[in-house]
């Protein structure tokens, strides 16, 4: 009875690996059994979990592109528009170090709760120890417990009507502490910002000439 699916999903990873499959983006639903007893004396608790993993190249093959290595935000954008695609609004991701994961390339992932928020899983890169003992590239995982996005999705379609006036965007280029995480950052303009808003996004990070030493813009 595993409690995770992440080993499999690695061990599927080297295997294709190992027969010349370069670039590979799997996913997998199931079960785990979770529970805090050495010895068991009662069933454990079952969840329903939605598991990835991606390495290699982020995209396919083009003439017209540059090959690019598959990094931290090609994964975390695939389950923005998840979440997206499911209605699910104000998820936020937090700066984490669970075992197993790289401790700079890991966020946990968080969704609005009735008493706050609740941690639905992780997304990052495979700790580089174990990279190295399996010999492979940069490799990104996933790891979702389904039950919470089965309550906070949205199952009906909801139109709007168009907006009169064209929208308007803006670039604004802020200087800030350089452990400042970007999440913070982004959730204070969005309260600041209130129902005007549609979406925001960070585009660049610069931190050389002309920006003080513990800063960046």
């Amino acid at each position: 009875l595993r409690v995770s699916q992440l080993p499999h999903l690695v061990d599927a990873v080297m295997y294709n690996r190992n027969r010349n499959m370069e670039d590979i983006a799997m996913f997998e639903i199931g079960n785990v059994y979770i529970t805090d007893s050495e010895v068991l004396t009662k069933l454990p608790n079952e969840r329903k979990l939605l598991s990835g993993v991606w390495s290699g190249v982020s995209s396919a093959t083009h003439w017209s592109k540059t090959e690019r290595a598959v990094d931290f935000y090609d994964v975390k954008g695939v389950l923005d528009g998840l979440f997206a695609y499911l209605g699910i609004a104000d998820v936020r991701y937090q700066a984490d170090q669970p075992k197993g994961f790289h401790p700079g390339k890991t966020a946990a992932i968080y969704l609005p709760a009735a008493d706050g928020e609740i941690r639905i899983g992780w997304v990052g890169q495979l700790h580089p120890q174990l990279q190295e003992e399996y010999e492979l590239d940069e490799t990104y995982l996933f790891e979702l417990e389904l039950e919470a996005i089965y309550e906070q999705a949205v199952t009906e379609i909801q139109y709007n009507p168009l907006p009169r006036y064209p929208s308007s965007g803006r670039d604004m280029a802020v200087v800030v502490d350089a452990d400042l995480e970007a999440g913070k950052m982004l959730e204070l303009i969005r309260a600041e910002a209130g129902p005007l808003l549609e979406s925001l996004e960070l585009f660049d990070v610069y931190d050389g000439e002309n920006v003080e030493a513990g800063k960046k813009s």
